[in-house]
């Protein structure tokens, strides 16, 4: 059964593991729209308001960060679902960066198996494709 590629915004300032989430999603069937940073994510989901069905971002990123992203996004389509990814733990972002993350989070450095499965895991839930 094929299925149609779902695209992500992935939102990650370091570029190296940006270009390789990328070729990791499209080697497994997925659309992505990259940015580098939050203000790029922000114009890149404008650009594709309708196609975008979940938000793969860096937390802390200059610019805007994942979550103000992330609040702009759902302004405008408030189904959109997110994985942030960080080097900082839930705790750390917490206690040192008064970041309450409520959302999923993938704590870098992460397998790519684990990526697949918690972005699988995010559309069944979502009723993604």
């Amino acid at each position: 059964m094929s299925r149609e590629p779902i695209p992500f915004c992935d939102a990650e300032d370091n570029k190296l593991l940006r270009q390789l989430v990328e070729k990791l999603l499209q080697s497994n069937g997925y659309h992505v729209i990259s940015a580098k940073n939050g203000n790029d994510a922000w114009d890149e989901f404008k650009r594709n308001i309708d196609r975008v069905h979940i938000l793969i971002m860096d937390v802390l990123m200059p610019g805007l960060d994942g979550r103000e992203v992330l609040r702009k996004v759902r302004t405008v389509r408030p189904g959109v679902q997110v994985l942030y990814t960080s080097g900082y733990s839930r705790d750390q972002l917490r206690d040192e960066f008064k970041v309450d993350i409520q959302e999923d989070l993938l704590q870098k450095p992460y397998q790519i198996s684990e990526l697949l499965m918690r972005i699988r895991s995010i559309l069944d839930t979502a009723g993604g494709s």
